[in-house]
Protein backbone atom coordinates (compact mmCIF):
# COMPACT_ATOMS: atom_id res chain seq x y z
CA UNK A 1 0.00 0.00 0.00
CA UNK A 2 2.86 2.36 0.82
CA UNK A 3 4.39 1.71 -2.62
CA UNK A 4 1.13 2.70 -4.35
CA UNK A 5 0.92 5.85 -2.22
CA UNK A 6 4.50 6.68 -3.17
CA UNK A 7 3.76 6.18 -6.87
CA UNK A 8 0.69 8.39 -6.57
CA UNK A 9 2.62 11.16 -4.81
CA UNK A 10 5.27 11.23 -7.52
CA UNK A 11 2.47 11.29 -10.13
CA UNK A 12 3.38 7.93 -11.65
CA UNK A 13 -0.19 6.65 -11.15
CA UNK A 14 -3.54 8.42 -10.92
CA UNK A 15 -6.21 8.09 -8.22
CA UNK A 16 -7.46 4.85 -9.78
CA UNK A 17 -3.98 3.32 -9.77
CA UNK A 18 -3.50 3.60 -13.53
CA UNK A 19 -0.14 4.54 -14.98
CA UNK A 20 0.12 8.17 -16.05
CA UNK A 21 2.19 9.31 -19.03
CA UNK A 22 4.96 10.13 -16.56
CA UNK A 23 4.50 6.69 -14.98
CA UNK A 24 5.04 5.03 -18.36
CA UNK A 25 8.37 6.82 -18.74
CA UNK A 26 9.40 6.01 -15.16
CA UNK A 27 8.59 2.31 -15.66
CA UNK A 28 11.13 2.10 -18.49
CA UNK A 29 14.06 2.77 -16.16
CA UNK A 30 15.72 0.00 -14.06
CA UNK A 31 15.68 2.31 -11.04
CA UNK A 32 13.75 3.20 -7.94
CA UNK A 33 10.90 5.42 -9.24
CA UNK A 34 12.02 8.30 -7.03
CA UNK A 35 15.51 8.23 -8.53
CA UNK A 36 13.96 8.16 -11.99
CA UNK A 37 11.74 11.16 -11.33
CA UNK A 38 14.74 13.17 -10.10
CA UNK A 39 16.64 12.11 -13.22
CA UNK A 40 13.83 13.06 -15.60
CA UNK A 41 13.49 16.42 -13.88
CA UNK A 42 17.23 17.01 -14.33
CA UNK A 43 16.83 16.30 -18.05
CA UNK A 44 14.13 18.95 -18.47
CA UNK A 45 15.95 21.40 -16.20
CA UNK A 46 19.13 20.95 -18.26
CA UNK A 47 17.20 21.79 -21.43
CA UNK A 48 15.55 24.79 -19.82
CA UNK A 49 18.85 26.15 -18.48
CA UNK A 50 20.76 25.09 -21.60
CA UNK A 51 23.28 23.37 -19.35
CA UNK A 52 23.87 19.65 -19.92
CA UNK A 53 26.06 19.54 -16.79
CA UNK A 54 22.84 19.43 -14.75
CA UNK A 55 21.80 16.13 -16.33
CA UNK A 56 25.35 14.77 -16.28
CA UNK A 57 25.73 15.40 -12.55
CA UNK A 58 22.37 13.76 -11.82
CA UNK A 59 23.35 10.74 -13.93
CA UNK A 60 26.66 10.41 -12.09
CA UNK A 61 25.04 10.59 -8.66
CA UNK A 62 22.20 8.17 -9.41
CA UNK A 63 24.71 5.74 -10.94
CA UNK A 64 26.98 5.85 -7.90
CA UNK A 65 24.06 5.42 -5.50
CA UNK A 66 22.90 2.44 -7.59
CA UNK A 67 26.34 0.83 -7.43
CA UNK A 68 28.39 -0.60 -4.57
CA UNK A 69 30.00 1.57 -1.91
CA UNK A 70 32.79 3.51 -3.65
CA UNK A 71 34.84 3.85 -0.47
CA UNK A 72 37.18 1.15 0.81
CA UNK A 73 36.09 -0.29 4.14
CA UNK A 74 38.74 0.42 6.76
CA UNK A 75 38.77 -1.55 10.01
CA UNK A 76 37.80 0.48 13.06
CA UNK A 77 40.94 -0.91 14.69
CA UNK A 78 43.09 0.73 12.02
CA UNK A 79 43.22 4.26 13.45
CA UNK A 80 45.89 5.42 11.01
CA UNK A 81 43.87 4.11 8.05
CA UNK A 82 40.68 5.76 9.32
CA UNK A 83 42.48 9.08 9.69
CA UNK A 84 43.84 8.84 6.14
CA UNK A 85 40.39 7.93 4.81
CA UNK A 86 38.81 10.97 6.48
CA UNK A 87 41.54 13.22 5.07
CA UNK A 88 40.81 11.91 1.57
CA UNK A 89 37.05 12.40 2.02
CA UNK A 90 37.68 16.00 3.05
CA UNK A 91 39.15 16.64 -0.40
CA UNK A 92 35.79 15.80 -1.97
CA UNK A 93 33.66 17.43 0.69
CA UNK A 94 30.89 19.81 -0.31
CA UNK A 95 29.53 22.21 2.28
CA UNK A 96 25.94 21.57 1.14
CA UNK A 97 26.02 17.80 1.62
CA UNK A 98 27.58 14.49 0.63
CA UNK A 99 25.79 14.05 -2.69
CA UNK A 100 27.82 16.51 -4.73
CA UNK A 101 30.94 15.13 -3.07
CA UNK A 102 30.17 11.78 -4.72
CA UNK A 103 29.90 13.54 -8.08
CA UNK A 104 33.36 15.03 -7.50
CA UNK A 105 34.66 11.54 -6.69
CA UNK A 106 33.30 10.26 -10.01
CA UNK A 107 34.83 13.20 -11.90
CA UNK A 108 38.26 12.58 -10.34
CA UNK A 109 38.10 8.85 -11.06
CA UNK A 110 36.98 9.39 -14.66
CA UNK A 111 39.78 11.89 -15.27
CA UNK A 112 42.39 9.50 -13.91
CA UNK A 113 40.94 6.47 -15.67
CA UNK A 114 41.32 8.20 -19.03
CA UNK A 115 44.66 9.88 -18.49
CA UNK A 116 46.60 7.23 -16.62
CA UNK A 117 47.31 3.52 -16.83
CA UNK A 118 47.77 3.43 -13.06
CA UNK A 119 44.14 4.08 -12.16
CA UNK A 120 44.16 1.12 -9.75
CA UNK A 121 47.12 2.62 -7.90
CA UNK A 122 45.34 5.97 -7.79
CA UNK A 123 42.19 4.34 -6.40
CA UNK A 124 44.22 2.51 -3.77
CA UNK A 125 45.86 5.78 -2.75
CA UNK A 126 42.46 7.52 -2.56
CA UNK A 127 40.75 4.65 -0.66
CA UNK A 128 38.33 4.14 -3.57
CA UNK A 129 36.90 0.92 -4.99
CA UNK A 130 37.74 0.78 -8.72
CA UNK A 131 35.18 -1.95 -9.32
CA UNK A 132 32.36 0.11 -7.79
CA UNK A 133 33.29 3.16 -9.86
CA UNK A 134 33.49 1.12 -13.05
CA UNK A 135 30.08 -0.33 -12.21
CA UNK A 136 28.74 3.21 -11.74
CA UNK A 137 30.18 4.16 -15.13
CA UNK A 138 28.42 1.20 -16.78
CA UNK A 139 25.12 2.09 -15.10
CA UNK A 140 25.51 5.70 -16.23
CA UNK A 141 25.91 4.55 -19.84
CA UNK A 142 22.74 2.45 -19.59
CA UNK A 143 20.80 5.35 -18.10
CA UNK A 144 22.00 7.66 -20.87
CA UNK A 145 20.58 5.23 -23.40
CA UNK A 146 17.24 5.23 -21.57
CA UNK A 147 17.23 9.05 -21.42
CA UNK A 148 17.56 9.21 -25.22
CA UNK A 149 14.33 7.22 -25.55
CA UNK A 150 12.22 9.35 -23.21
CA UNK A 151 9.12 10.85 -24.81
CA UNK A 152 9.62 14.53 -24.05
CA UNK A 153 5.92 15.42 -24.16
CA UNK A 154 5.32 13.00 -21.30
CA UNK A 155 7.65 14.88 -18.98
CA UNK A 156 7.08 18.42 -20.27
CA UNK A 157 4.79 19.23 -17.27
CA UNK A 158 8.05 19.45 -15.28
CA UNK A 159 8.71 22.64 -17.24
CA UNK A 160 5.71 24.24 -15.58
CA UNK A 161 7.25 23.52 -12.17
CA UNK A 162 10.55 25.04 -13.30
CA UNK A 163 9.04 28.22 -14.74
CA UNK A 164 6.65 28.51 -11.78
CA UNK A 165 9.59 28.91 -9.41
CA UNK A 166 10.47 32.16 -11.15
CA UNK A 167 14.22 31.62 -10.74
CA UNK A 168 16.31 33.32 -13.40
CA UNK A 169 19.77 33.53 -11.83
CA UNK A 170 22.34 30.85 -12.58
CA UNK A 171 22.89 28.35 -9.78
CA UNK A 172 25.96 26.33 -8.84
CA UNK A 173 26.33 22.70 -9.91
CA UNK A 174 25.71 21.63 -6.34
CA UNK A 175 22.54 23.75 -6.08
CA UNK A 176 21.11 22.35 -9.32
CA UNK A 177 21.79 18.82 -8.10
CA UNK A 178 20.03 19.48 -4.80
CA UNK A 179 17.09 20.94 -6.71
CA UNK A 180 16.73 17.74 -8.74
CA UNK A 181 17.02 15.55 -5.65
CA UNK A 182 14.41 17.62 -3.82
CA UNK A 183 12.01 17.21 -6.74
CA UNK A 184 12.27 13.42 -6.55
CA UNK A 185 12.73 12.97 -2.81
CA UNK A 186 10.26 15.58 -1.54
CA UNK A 187 8.62 12.88 0.60
CA UNK A 188 11.83 12.79 2.66
CA UNK A 189 11.40 16.45 3.60
CA UNK A 190 11.48 17.36 7.26
CA UNK A 191 11.42 20.42 9.48
CA UNK A 192 13.52 21.21 12.49
CA UNK A 193 11.71 20.96 15.82
CA UNK A 194 11.95 24.36 17.56
CA UNK A 195 12.54 23.02 21.04
CA UNK A 196 15.55 23.24 23.31
CA UNK A 197 14.77 19.72 24.54
CA UNK A 198 15.03 18.32 21.03
CA UNK A 199 18.03 20.20 19.75
CA UNK A 200 19.00 18.82 16.37
CA UNK A 201 15.77 16.84 16.04
CA UNK A 202 13.66 16.83 12.87
CA UNK A 203 10.09 15.85 12.07
CA UNK A 204 9.21 14.35 8.70
CA UNK A 205 6.70 16.26 6.60
CA UNK A 206 3.96 13.94 5.28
Amino acid sequence: MFSMKQLFLIEAVDKKGRLTDLGHEISKFPLDPIFTKALLYSMILARHERDETILEDALKLVSILSSENVWVNVSKNNSRGLTSLEEIKQKFQDLDGDHFGLVLVYDAWFKNSKGSSNVFQWCNKMFLQPRALQMASNIKQQLQDHIKNVKIHHVKPFLQEITKSGESSKLSRSAYLRKCLAFGFFMNSCRKIPSSQNEGSYLSVD
